[in-house]
């Protein structure tokens, strides 16, 4: 397994394109929810959400070069949208050799760096914990996007996009229960020997149970029995001065990582 295959930013992108193009057509109205391709990647904006992960492009200039005119077009296409700012999350294999100097032209600012992260779906760890992992159907699909939402602390807005996912091909959606209580979240996304691991939260009340440790174990050994191989994850970049606990906890669960993808972020002055 070669650690900056394109491999490891396409399945990203397709997973999160998924999700806006899954999500109902009166929402994706309302909240200005699109995605749209960009060369070789994929780009998603939510108009009505300044949430820098719901509008950003991934996987451009990986597989074919992004032109300076494909930049133009995507800030124009964030800015007509009213989008405040975006990423354009820069792989270390996007072409060409250059894109950083180009991107620094057209006005964008190094931001921060997210960690690309990867393991395969061999020997899971065991976890021990007093909470139940269930995989769940669209039955807890609110359940599970309300959780979510408060967790992270989005907008309340955004539940019908993020339960709307629950149940449909490709995906996998968790809860960790105490007894009828949901305590955390967890889903992936599977395609062919890939596996895209995301959306992981617990509730306040819940944490320091291990919850998200054995939601990793339960998805690694789902992935498998799926025919996965390969599994990839996204956090912030552990630092000195801002600690990423889910990029320390990842990594006792045995994924390494691939490289740090910088995040080049556009203000577009909405």
């Amino acid at each position: 397994m070669i650690l900056n295959a394109p491999e490891l930013e396409t399945h990203e992108a397709r997973a999160f394109s998924d999700l806006f193009r899954l999500a109902p057509s009166t929402l994706r109205e309302q909240q200005g929810i699109d995605q749209f391709e960009v060369g070789s990647g994929w780009g998603v904006l939510a108009s009505a959400f300044d949430i820098l992960a719901f509008n950003r492009v991934i996987a451009a200039g990986v597989g074919q070069p992004t032109s300076d005119t494909e930049i133009d077009s995507m800030v124009e296409r964030f800015r007509q949208r009213g989008v405040p700012r975006f990423f354009f999350q820069m792989a270390p294999q996007a072409e060409p050799g250059d894109l950083a100097e180009r991107l620094a032209d057209h006005g964008f600012a190094l931001y921060n760096n997210w960690a690309k992260l990867y393991r395969t779906v061999d020997d899971p760890p065991e976890v021990e914990t007093d909470l139940q992992i269930r995989r769940i159907g669209i039955d807890h699909a609110d359940t599970f996007a309300d959780l979510l939402c408060r967790a992270f602390e989005w907008p309340a807005e955004l539940q019908p996009m993020i339960a709307s996912l629950v149940g449909k091909p490709g995906w996998s959606h968790y809860l960790a229960f105490d007894d009828d209580r949901p305590a955390a979240t967890a889903a992936m996304f599977t395609d062919g020997q890939w596996c895209w691991i995301d959306f992981a939260s617990t509730a306040v009340e819940f944490r320091g149970r291990r919850a998200q440790p054995a939601l990793i174990t339960r998805r690694l050994r789902d992935a498998a029995a799926l025919g996965c191989r390969h599994v990839l994850v996204e956090t912030a970049e552990d630092l000195p001065d801002k600690p990423g606990i889910s990029c320390r906890n990842v990594q006792k669960m045995g994924f390494q990582i691939a490289y740090l993808r910088p995040n080049w972020l556009y203000q577009t002055g909405s």
